[in-house]
């Protein structure tokens, strides 16, 4: 680090805000977007205690921003601006997104993959649950973006966590708001790890993908998805989660989880109704099996087809497969 700092030179020192222990750290507060978040992500709640927030209760205002080892730096982007040309802000001074991730000894963003984030990998503090103790540095940008031709739907299970996940779907005029994240190779390993029930897909053209300050398309990436969706009963309806931009251009308000198993304890699964009104907890849908004989119900009667990969992708890596060191994927410069 010591020489990295050289390189950077003593004007770039007094104005970077260094990173300290998370124990020792009394959490400032930093405004970003229309949302406040504290820089200490361990102050706020986390999806392992409370899956009924999924996909996180700030993730909706949280659009820019660099996290670092438990910590938020707000990130700015202008119009027609490259990712490249980002800026970290620190209280009232900015620093080069390149140099920052240069001051923190990790990888640049020609050499990390654009990955869409379209739940809890957005929330700050799932990444830090996924991170921490994983050995590997952390570092990494996420921007607001734009999915055209696809939206964001509930898929037909209750995970391991407690909760309701979510996965992209092909559907033509509409977007979906999501996040582009520029991960490591270390670091889409471990998220991939996480994501066992899901495919990494590479987009096609297709479903292009802009980031919402700049207007940068981003022309190759890729994203976690799951073969199945959840549907309206006797309707090939989709459950929409978090917001999705229909063709009229109007923002659709999502199923919270409460709502969403309220709904379904209504249409079928009386032995929802507890879990519907009180705090849903991973130890009790998974007692004698509760949450495997639910899962069976919910794809039997609520389960369809996601017709993403033949409309709108590839997949490079199944779920619950190995996975292959010497797969090849496209950083975000273009070059492989």
């Amino acid at each position: 680090m010591a020489g990295q700092s050289d390189r950077l030179g003593n004007r770039h020192t007094n104005r970077l805000f260094f990173l300290g222990p998370i124990e020792n750290t009394t959490p400032r507060i930093l405004a970003i977007d229309d949302c406040t978040v504290p820089d200490n992500i361990t102050t706020i709640p986390s999806l392992l205690d409370s899956p009924e927030l999924y996909p996180g209760p700030v993730t909706e205002g949280l659009r820019n921003y660099l996290y670092s080892r438990g910590r938020l730096w707000p990130i700015t982007l202008g119009p027609a601006q490259k990712l490249s040309q980002a800026r970290v802000q620190h209280q009232d001074a900015f620093l080069s997104l390149s140099d920052q991730l240069a001051q923190l000894g990790t990888l640049p963003l020609a050499q990390r993959f654009p990955v869409l984030a379209i739940g809890s990998n957005a929330y700050p503090r799932q990444l830090y649950d996924k991170f921490h103790g994983a050995g590997i540095e952390d570092s990494l940008p996420s921007f607001g973006a734009r999915l055209h031709a696809c939206q964001i739907a509930y898929c037909p299970y209750v995970a391991g966590k407690g909760y309701v996940p979510a996965t992209p779907r092909y559907q033509a005029n509409w977007q979906a708001i999501v996040w582009l994240q520029l991960l490591t190779p270390e670091q889409l390993a471990l998220i991939r790890a996480s994501e066992s029930d899901y495919h990494l897909v590479q987009l096609d053209p297709a479903c292009s993908l802009i980031v919402e300050d700049s207007g940068e398309t981003i022309p190759d990436s890729y994203l976690f998805w799951h073969p199945e969706i959840l549907a309206w009963p006797n309707a090939p309806t989709p459950v929409l989660a978090h917001r999705n931009i229909d063709p009229a251009q109007a923002i659709t308000h999502p199923r919270t989880q409460a709502d969403l198993l309220r709904d379904l304890a209504s249409f079928h699964f009386p032995q929802l109704g507890d879990l519907a009104t009180a705090k849903i907890s991973p130890a009790l849908l998974q007692a004698g099996g509760g949450r495997q004989a639910l899962n069976v119900l919910l794809r039997q009667k609520h389960g369809a087809n996601n017709e993403l990969p033949a409309k709108a992708g590839r997949i490079i890596a199944k779920a619950n497969s190995p996975w292959d060191p010497t797969t090849k994927l496209i950083t975000y410069d273009g070059s492989v």
